[in-house]
């Protein structure tokens, strides 16, 4: 036993002699180890010389061994990190960085734009028919409203055109509003926080989180012009506790682009004196944007073309069969409306409500 012990010990024991010579010449490549007496000789194993390094080398072997531990370590701690930060993110919105900067923006920019050739303030007869005409003549026309109308307080309208025994006033204005609708107006319920110029558009901002930019503004509401405040060139004038809009004669304003028309400008108390305000002032905003028009007119087949002229911008021409398809469509639509009486009752005056 003890002599078995000692060969597996000689068996890595190695002579000094045959060590390398400290001067560097590789003069012995391998090295065998013997076990004395023994029957059966064991070669240990070899070893390679390596080469000395000299002043300023690399160990190439070493570096990379290195550079691949460090890069396993810098990716568990990444990795680590990232989970962390995920898992805070689902905690708390302190570390979502959308919260950071959700303080820092205005409130143009958290709240919705969207851009319109013309924009306008009120859903009465003044408001909803300049609508008809400008979406008539291809003009993306929003129209905005933050409350009813002061026509729904009408008992029975008597003095309106085309009703000989009258109307109720709430179902003209729905008919009203159904011929916005049907002629492209986009109605909104919104009412508007401030109006502003910036640069050649003036934007328009309500309290539904929208901003409207808009190259025509035309203001028909009644009897609220506090969101104009910012508009310092605009004049108006006082008249008991009612404030209205100094305009010209087509309803234009000294702003470029800003209109006004119905009651706020100080014209008569009547819907139908307030929808044809309502119409010239359209008619104005139509002349003063770029779209080329005439007369909005739908004229029977051959008005203008028998007599070698071209249809006018805005004008239509119709054959007979068109025109007896949209007189019948417009009977039924006519005879929906009046086959019941009209569910709503008349809106009283505030004061009268309040005692």
């Amino acid at each position: 036993m003890a002599a078995q012990d000692e060969t597996e010990e000689d068996e890595w024991r190695f002579s000094i002699e045959d060590l390398p010579d400290s001067d560097g010449v590789d003069e012995t490549p391998t090295e065998q180890a013997t076990a004395g007496d023994s029957e059966n000789s064991n070669v240990a194993g070899t070893l390679e010389r390596r080469q000395p390094l000299e002043p300023g080398d690399i160990d190439l072997e070493n570096a990379l061994f290195v550079v691949l531990g460090a890069s396993i370590v810098v990716g568990l701690l990444v990795g680590a990190v990232l989970g962390f930060w995920k898992r805070c993110r689902r905690i708390t919105p302190l570390f979502d960085p959308a919260h950071w900067y959700s303080d820092m923006s205005d409130s143009t920019t958290e709240q919705s734009v969207a851009e319109s050739d013309v924009c306008i303030v009120g859903a009465g007869p003044a408001g909803l028919t300049a609508g008809v005409f400008t979406a008539r003549a291809d003009l993306d026309t929003v129209v905005l409203s933050a409350g009813e109308s002061i026509l729904r307080r009408n008992a029975h309208l008597e003095n309106f055109p085309g009703f000989p025994a009258g109307v109720n006033a709430r179902q003209l204005l729905e008919m009203m509003e159904d011929q916005a609708d049907r002629n492209g107006c986009e109605r909104r319920d919104a009412r508007v926080d401030s109006v502003s110029r910036d640069g050649e558009s003036l934007t328009v901002r309500t309290t539904a989180d929208t901003t409207i930019e808009t190259e025509s503004l035309i203001c028909t509401s009644w009897a609220d012009t506090g969101y104009l405040d910012g508009i310092d060139a605009l004049e108006m004038h006082d008249r008991g506790n009612k404030t209205y809009i100094e305009t010209e004669d087509n309803g234009s304003t000294p702003v470029d682009g800003l209109y006004a028309a119905g009651r706020i400008t100080g014209s008569p108390h009547q819907a139908v004196v307030a929808a044809g305000d309502g119409a010239r002032v359209g008619l104005t905003v139509i002349q003063d944007s770029d779209v080329p028009f005439y007369h909005d007119w739908v004229a029977p087949e051959g008005y203008f073309t028998d007599r070698g002229r071209e249809i006018p911008p805005g004008c239509e021409e119709i054959d007979d069969k068109e025109r007896r398809q949209r007189e019948h469509k417009a009977q039924e639509v006519m005879q929906s409306y009046f086959s019941d009486s009209h569910p709503e009752e008349p809106t009283q005056h505030p004061s009268v409500v309040d005692n």
